[in-house]
């Protein structure tokens, strides 16, 4: 975000301020906003904000009113986190309201969004979800709606065959592809800011072997190379083909050979999902999946790949049920030794130990409905923290849980805090015996912002496509904002001190560092513009709070 330069006059504030009517502080008027920001103001005891956003001045169209994601900073501020995807590029204005009173109005600008063609509008989840505080120190974390595509909201994904054989999602540079294929194998390509469908791609094998069933799964390497599997539906099919794709123009690039165990156990094995660590540009990698036999046990494979030799390993656990035609289990890698189970039918998702071929632990009860159907797992990392979303399926509807999970993961389920459910009506229906709903994250984090953001990509089995964005503000770790021992004076634009420090810091109200001086007792405030600021002194752990009006 650009802010304007004004002459200021430092003023030293008590934290005792009342103020009689709202102070707003950022966005600062005709601001341009590139990234995720936030809005900071006070008004008398805070209670009862309402963030107004419109796209005249005179508010006669209101398109955002928010309240419930205020956090109260050092005791004073409050700061509402707004994700820069909720806007196209424009002029916007805003303003606090409070009972019948309303602050100043202001206005930014959003620059950088994608543009989106005339003939599509964007569709979003319209729910305002709450800011969480979580419990273990981490800073509040936020989710907003970016766009969603589904038949229920006269949006679809244009695919002309649905349901079980539309069971892979990717995004990439930009873009997010599904898959579709029974006989043929095709890429459906959406804008992934805007959910904008762009033009099909044909998978073209060329010389490469073309399976039966050509187009099980996508994923991605650990270098962004992107993968296709196919399905082992006959008994003498005793292998699956992994093969690399040139998603700019559906070629196949490259082919890896995965059999199967020569176990009559496992004739008729179906996969349904693949897993890859590692990179295939080194030949070296991992493939993961989940063998679905016509007998009363499955096996969790791993295809190890040395210079594109393959080594199975497998592990072999019971089920509950001996019905395992329609359940479909699927893995998913958590670390070397470590995956979860997910068979969408009968079992909760489980932790499995590749070393003791046995379950650690069950994804709590209260978790999931009653009928304990979990479509899809997706484990991923929001600015070091664990998180998990795991779908459900009640009577047809497609809904996705986004939770964080304790340090003590994988070890076992215990101590995971659901954040939010995403609404089945969203992503439309899915069968209760396909696996075909899938998650994708994509760490959207820019350096130096004073923001962490995560794209989180939901997928329903062909029914629905929607993207979200995760935001939380950085912080300093300053939490004692009070009066230090050595002296502060006010000369003009400079902040004197009484005695010389090593070294002397300003902190913006984000957190982020934007000035520093070393052995001085002055520091220039001239190239800072209007704004709440900390000084912090290395010879005190306390620090001074003041405003530049």
């Amino acid at each position: 975000m650009i802010r304007n330069i004004f002459s200021a006059v430092l003023v030293l504030i008590s934290f005792a301020v009342k103020a009689s009517e709202c102070e707003i502080y950022l966005p600062e008027d005709n601001a341009v906003v590139t990234d995720d920001f936030h809005f900071v103001c006070h008004w008398d005891d805070n209670s009862n904000l309402i963030l107004q956003i419109a796209t005249d001045e005179t508010f006669s169209d209101i398109i955002y009113v928010g309240s419930s994601k205020w956090v109260l900073y050092n005791d004073y501020y409050m700061q509402y986190l707004m994700a820069v995807t909720n806007f196209q590029n424009g002029t916007y204005y805003w303003r606090i309201a409070k009972e019948d009173a309303f602050s100043q109005v202001r206005s930014f600008t959003v620059e950088g969004r994608p543009d989106i063609s005339a003939e599509y509008e964007v569709v979003r989840d319209q729910n305002d979800y709450p800011i969480v505080h979580l419990s273990n120190g981490l800073p509040p974390i936020s989710i907003a709606s970016m766009w969603i595509r589904s038949d229920l909201n006269n949006n679809g994904l244009g695919q002309t065959d649905k349901g079980a054989y539309n069971t892979s999602m990717v995004v990439k540079d930009g873009i997010v592809y599904v898959g579709n294929g029974i006989t043929t194998a095709q890429l459906y390509r959406y804008n992934a800011y805007t959910g904008e469908q762009l033009s099909t791609i044909d998978v073209d094998f060329g010389s490469y072997t073309k399976p039966t069933s050509p187009l099980a799964d996508m994923c991605m390497d650990d270098d962004g190379n992107i993968i296709m599997t196919n399905r082992a539906n006959s008994k003498t099919e005793r292998y699956i083909y992994a093969h690399r794709v040139d998603v700019t123009t559906g070629k196949v690039i490259g082919e890896y050979k995965c059999e199967l165990p020569l176990s009559s156990n496992i004739e008729g094995a179906t996969f349904y999902r693949c897993t890859i660590k590692g990179s295939v540009s080194t030949g070296k990698f991992t493939i993961y999946s989940a063998v679905m036999p016509t007998t009363s046990y499955s096996t969790a494979c791993k295809w190890e790949f040395a210079n594109w030799n393959s080594t199975l390993e497998s592990s072999k656990f019971n089920y509950v049920s001996t019905d395992m035609n329609t359940s479909r289990p699927s893995i998913y890698p958590i670390d070397e030794d470590y995956f979860i189970l997910d068979d969408n039918k009968y079992n909760y998702p489980t932790i499995f130990s590749w070393s003791s071929n046995t379950a650690v632990a069950e994804l709590p009860a209260d978790m999931l409905p009653t009928d304990k159907k979990c479509m899809g797992v997706e484990l991923f990392e929001h600015s070091g923290m664990k998180m998990i979303a795991y779908a459900s399926s009640i009577n047809g509807g497609s809904k996705f849980n986004i939770a964080v999970l304790s340090d003590q993961f994988p070890a076992t389920f215990n101590g995971m805090k659901n954040l939010w459910t995403l609404p089945e009506q969203s992503l439309g229906t899915v069968s209760p015996t396909v696996p075909g709903m899938f998650a994708r994250v994509v760490d959207a984090s820019v350096e130096g912002s004073a923001t962490s953001r995560s794209y989180l990509y939901l997928y329903s089995s062909g029914n629905g496509l929607a993207a979200y964005a995760l935001s939380h503000a950085t912080t300093t770790g300053i939490d004692d904002v009070v009066a230090c021992e050595t002296g502060v004076n006010l000369n003009g634009h400079n902040l004197i001190l009484t005695k010389e420090v090593e070294s002397i810091a300003i902190y913006d109200i984000y957190g982020k560092k934007i000035k520093q001086a070393e052995n001085t007792s002055v520091i220039g405030l001239q190239d800072i513009s209007l704004g709440v600021y900390i000084a912090k002194l290395s010879n005190s752990n306390k620090a001074y709070k003041f405003v530049l009006k």
